[in-house]
């Protein structure tokens, strides 16, 4: 079979968002939900999701096309594997990924020509204020946006989790991912170890009810303040898919501090009162590992 012409290749790339598009749609309805149970027709959908029957008939054959879902010979629709991760509560969910992306974020790829242009942020310019701040005041779209994080990043942290020994940790923070799902995953790979998660305030305060669903809430501390700006008082576990962890390499067990506030290189412009607050919590619970 011959190559696809150049111009083939870029029209499919033009073209992409299509399926992009019909794939939020379908997470939005919660489409995958309503076939956990077995192939339904596009009326039977319809009438679950509160939508007219035609239009998303339309969706779901053109997402049949592409292999999410599977369209039977009586006309009606099931799962394939592929659509098993738009269930928003199943083991693989990357539903709440699938909505966060198809929302305020993929609106904001319109204001890239500005953004080009002038520099400034696009979201900032269509939403009126810098994403964190946006999510602050939409308690919403933050869950949202927490689902996606942490659904994302799950099976990354599980890989660095198997990856690295942290037995000889006594106390580990995190910051900046996953609203203390990642954290959560390390205090409950490890017994003993003791966490402090430090995240911008309306995000710690919804991390509580994750940390005490996953039985760890007893163990791990929660501090407000700016993550971009943590200082390295212990180790730390930072950004969503737990993809950098400071000054990380394979070291043996034991090896890892865990006490003194000392920042990283070139990074001595900290707030002292983040400083502060931040080693007094990393302190307080290596104390309390202690006895």
């Amino acid at each position: 079979m011959s190559e696809p012409q150049p111009r083939h290749q870029l029209t499919r790339m033009i073209t992409a968002y299509w399926t992009s598009r019909a794939i939020y749609v379908a997470a939005k309805l919660r489409v995958a939900d309503h076939l956990a149970d077995g192939p339904r027709s596009a009326e039977e959908l319809a009438a679950a999701a509160g939508v007219a029957p035609r239009p998303l008939y339309r969706v779901l054959r053109a997402l049949a096309g592409v292999g999410i879902f599977a369209r039977e010979a009586d006309g009606r629709f099931r799962l394939n594997p592929l659509a098993e991760p738009l269930r928003e509560d199943g083991p693989e969910s990357i539903w709440a990924y699938a909505v966060a992306y198809g929302e305020e974020m993929y609106r904001c790829w319109d204001g890239v020509p500005e953004t080009v242009r002038t520099g400034e942020p696009a979201f900032d310019r269509m939403c009126g204020r810098p994403f964190f701040a946006y999510l602050g005041e939409h308690p919403e779209q933050a869950r949202i946006f927490d689902g996606a994080m942490a659904g994302s990043s799950g099976r990354a942290m599980e890989a660095m989790l198997d990856a690295y020994d942290l037995s000889g940790v006594g106390t580990l923070a995190g910051g900046g991912g996953g609203g203390g799902s990642n954290l959560a995953r390390a205090l409950g790979r490890y017994p003993a170890m003791r966490g402090v998660l430090f995240d911008l305030p309306h995000v710690v305060g919804r991390a509580r009810p994750r940390l005490e669903a996953a039985g760890v809430a007893g163990r791990c501390a929660v501090e407000a303040g700016a993550s971009s700006r943590l200082p390295q008082v212990a180790p730390m576990l930072i950004c969503s898919a737990a993809s950098s962890m400071t000054g990380m390499t394979r070291r043996p067990a034991g090896s890892w501090p865990t006490s003194g506030v000392r920042c990283r290189p070139g990074r001595d412009s900290w707030p002292s009162s983040t400083s502060s607050r931040l080693a007094t919590a990393c302190r307080s619970a290596s104390c309390s590992t202690s006895t």
